[in-house]
């Protein structure tokens, strides 16, 4: 079972339910929409053409405008160019991405202390993940923050194709009250998934002791998201 070893400590992103930095994530929203939209986000940052995809350069949204797209192609250019064309619906459309194919939502007992030392390893079929959650406790800035750790850093998942996987963690509700954590996977390919995929999350504390465990073979729940086929298998708790 090949595992990755743990070269340097993982990115982690801090979620601010009131107060909003690069999205807000309240509890009780979907880790699959956010992190659907902030992938969204991130690519047409990474891409000016995605922009003019999405009709956001060189276009102007006018809502009022019945019976059109609501989109005004740019003004004429000096020399007598054409103006620019509003971007195709498939366009559009194609623009749109699949959300991680597995997630799992728990709950955790472990105090402040404890977590800093644990570490947290997914497996899919037979390649492992593995990261130390020392840096993913969330500060405390009160119910609807929480704080995602990354498994793979972004230039590793550039080389090598690796997942996209994360560890969201809430900030409790309340002094002493468990924290809520899910777990996402997304894989690099969209269409990367097989019903009969073998998921395994561990958990363990800085003694080893395993603190939280789901193994599950998955069916995939299929929908259509514009022109991609998307899988996803949803599940709560674990042993």
């Amino acid at each position: 079972m090949a595992r990755v070893p743990l070269t340097a400590p993982r990115a982690t992103r801090i979620i601010e339910g009131f107060v909003p930095r690069d999205a807000a994530l309240k509890q009780g929203t979907s880790v699959h929409d956010f992190v659907t939209e902030r992938r969204e986000k991130d690519r047409r940052n990474a891409d000016p053409t995605a922009e003019r995809m999405l009709g956001t350069s060189g276009a102007q949204a006018d809502p009022t405008r019945e019976g059109t797209s609501g989109l005004e192609p740019s003004p004429t250019t000096p020399d007598g160019g054409s103006p620019q064309s509003p971007p195709e619906e498939g366009m559009l459309c194609c623009a749109m991405a699949c959300g991680p194919i597995f997630e799992n939502s728990f709950w955790s007992e472990l105090d402040d202390a404890t977590l800093r030392t644990s570490s947290f390893s997914v497996c899919r079929n037979s390649e492992c993940f593995e990261a130390t959650l020392t840096d993913a406790v969330p500060p405390p800035r009160g119910p609807g923050s929480g704080i995602i750790k990354q498994f793979v850093d972004s230039s590793e998942r550039e080389q090598s194709h690796a997942p996209l996987i994360e560890l969201l963690i809430w900030e409790r509700e309340a002094p002493g009250a468990p924290r809520h954590m899910i777990l996402s996977y997304l894989p690099w390919a969209s269409n990367d998934w097989r019903d009969g995929d073998v998921y395994e999350l561990t958990m363990k504390d800085g003694e080893g002791t395993v603190v939280f465990h789901r193994q599950t073979t998955v069916t995939y729940t299929i929908s259509q998201v514009c022109c991609q086929t998307c899988g996803h298998a949803g599940f709560d708790g674990g042993t």
